[in-house]
């Protein structure tokens, strides 16, 4: 009966969700209660953000574990830590499960004693990237004889949001995020390939590590063959082996990607209309504007001098002001 029922989406709920979004919702539990890894990669708009925190929330509940056993660990950029709360609120206010501590933006110090609450009590630790590398840095020099000890390694579940960051190997935020020990991963991101198929690696190797193998099998496997087809006819050789390859691969990540695009967007946005609206400037703008070209004359034999006039002028008829702005201040 517990199997037919999970996950428990309260109705509630369920009733302000979309048909994807709960498809997202089954998607990312089946994934959390079998102990592995997730990528949601929708397009942008189709509400990532509030599928991981219902599939999060029912997921804690049905394990029914103490508190300090349901560590959350949440990390995210830090322009859009804000949103992460103003969600919780929206979607899932009063769950003791969903109580966020936040480590963005505080002093050394404070993030140690709220690291240090957050292990005791359990709950969200809500981070920016910058934050988690700094604070797995400070643990270190804190612990030197046991620098893989600290709380942030070993959390119930973690997830990135705009995961993308992680794509590129053999940078900080990428060295300090692979010390996370457990298996259940969440990761969203809109963008899961923009140019090398290297970078798809990364991000399933830090879901699922060894799924695909180790690099350099991918390369010979999956990225150099499925390079080589691109832009060739679609019935020469590498073409063929290349739309071979990549269907091997969407088979080997099915069970932990969930990719839709932006078609879905269609059943709830207007058709869109485009409007132009010429703004005249103003007279004080015209005299600002002549000024500047007067006094700018210097500029007009390179290059960069144009180019230096041209943002002048793109401040100035923003609006006066932004330019005063800017003219004080350099």
């Amino acid at each position: 009966e517990k199997e037919e029922r999970y996950p428990l989406i309260p109705q509630d709920i369920r009733a302000r969700l979309e048909d994807h979004q709960v498809e997202g919702v089954m998607f990312l539990s089946r994934n959390l209660k079998a102990k592995r890894g997730s990528l949601l990669a929708d397009y942008m708009g189709l509400g990532k953000t509030v599928q991981c925190l219902v599939a999060l929330s029912a997921y804690l509940r049905h394990e029914k574990k103490g508190r300090r056993h349901q560590k959350v660990l949440l990390v995210t950029p830090a322009v859009v830590a804000n949103n992460w709360v103003k969600e919780i609120e929206k979607w899932l206010p009063g769950r003791p499960e969903m109580v966020p501590f936040e480590l963005t933006g505080k002093g050394s110090s404070h993030r140690t004693r709220t690291i240090s609450k957050w292990d005791d009590f359990g709950g969200i630790l809500l981070t920016s990237y910058e934050s988690f590398r700094s604070a797995i840095e400070n643990y270190k020099i804190r612990h030197p004889n046991d620098p893989l000890s600290s709380p942030l390694v070993d959390p119930k579940v973690v997830i990135l949001d705009e995961g993308h960051r992680i794509r590129s190997m053999g940078t900080q935020i990428t060295d300090a995020l692979a010390h996370i020990r457990t298996p259940q991963k969440i990761v969203l991101t809109g963008y899961p390939l923009q140019t090398r198929l290297i970078e798809y690696w990364s991000l399933i190797d830090f879901i699922q590590p060894g799924l695909l193998g180790p690099l350099q099998n991918f390369r010979e496997l999956f990225a150099i063959p499925i390079a080589q087809g691109q832009g060739k006819p679609q019935n020469s050789p590498e073409s063929i082996t290349a739309n071979k390859r990549i269907i091997v691969l969407q088979e080997k990540v099915r069970d932990i990607v969930l990719r839709r695009g932006p078609d879905l967007l269609k059943k709830y946005l207007p058709p869109k209309r485009e409007f132009v609206i010429w703004c005249m400037p103003s007279a004080a703008q015209l005299r600002i504007f002549n000024e500047c070209i007067a006094s700018a004359s210097e500029y007009h034999n390179s290059e960069s001098g144009y180019l230096r006039v041209y943002n002048l002028e793109r401040l100035l008829f923003n609006h006066p002001i932004i330019l005063y702005d800017y003219m004080s201040s350099t």
